[in-house]
This record gives structure tokens, C-alpha cells and sequence, in this order.
């Protein structure tokens, strides 16, 4: 994928060090992107298929470990963001919140 983008290691420790962002790197980032949503899908749907096969405290669990991950596959921003680690990860109350958002959202599924 470096090759495709005309990326070296020298051009990934360049944005590692916060240095100006390439659109050569963008392009790598939103291909990443692209794998990265076709694996979520799988995931979300396969969430779907065996959250009902358990119980509510197990279903809670899973939705909570996947609402975490899209929060900060969420704050990815290919146009104009730095991939800095303050970034992406959430502050705790941004946690914290999304927390509290997936136990308020949860309803339990039965089959």
C-alpha cells in the first residue's frame, strides 16, 4: 500500500513526528479506511446473527466493546485531520458518555 501511495518510512515517521501531512498519506489513510469499514460491517453483522443466541448481559457487553470501536474509527478525518493520538482517542468523558449513550440504547434481543 506504501508503494501505491508513493509513501516511504521516511514519510510515515515524518507524520509520526507531526510534521505537515501529505495528501499521498491521506490517500493511504482512507484506503486503510475503506478495509477497516468493510471489516466493521462484517463485524456489525455478525453481532447481529449471535447477540439474540445470548444473554442480555453478554449482548450488553458486545455492544458496548463495538460502540466503543466506532467511536474512534468515528473520529477519523481523512480530509483534514493530524492522526494524532489526542486526536483519536476520545477524552474520558467522551467515554465516559458513549458508555452511558450504549446501556440508555440497549434493548435486549431474545430468539
Amino acid at each position: 500500500m506504501m508503494l501505491k501511495h508513493n509513501l516511504s518510512c521516511d514519510n510515515l515517521r515524518s507524520v509520526a513526528e507531526g510534521k505537515t501531512i501529505s495528501i499521498e498519506f491521506r490517500n493511504l489513510m482512507a484506503d486503510y479506511q475503506l478495509i477497516a469499514n468493510y471489516y466493521r460491517l462484517k463485524a456489525r453483522n455478525v453481532l447481529d446473527n449471535i447477540i439474540p443466541l445470548l444473554r442480555p448481559k453478554y449482548q450488553l457487553s458486545l455492544e458496548m466493546i463495538y460502540s466503543l470501536y466506532y467511536q474512534i474509527f468515528e473520529r477519523i478525518n481523512i480530509e483534514s485531520g493530524d492522526f494524532s493520538e489526542a486526536e483519536l482517542n476520545p477524552t474520558p468523558n467522551e467515554v465516559k458518555s458513549r458508555i452511558q449513550k450504549t446501556i440508555d440504547n440497549f434493548k435486549p434481543l431474545l430468539k
